[in-house]
């Protein structure tokens, strides 16, 4: 069974995306199409090589705020 595309009209919000388990659950669900909104508290770890998942703006979150 081909799994590349099985999300293709969803958005999924994964906090903790920047590292561990948040990371790789945001790159799964990208392989499968989805639309991956990633949250984190701190830009780099988003921002850094390797995250693929990352294709808009990296937002970081301050104490519960986002700070742009």
């Amino acid at each position: 069974m081909d799994n590349t595309n099985i999300h293709t009209s969803r958005v999924v919000v994964i906090t903790g995306a920047g590292t561990g388990i948040g990371r790789a659950t945001a790159h799964a669900f990208a392989a499968e199409g989805a639309h991956v909104i990633a949250v984190g508290r701190r830009a780099e770890p988003l921002a850094a090589p390797g995250a693929s998942f990352v294709t808009g703006v990296v937002l970081p979150v301050d104490g519960g705020a986002v700070v742009a």
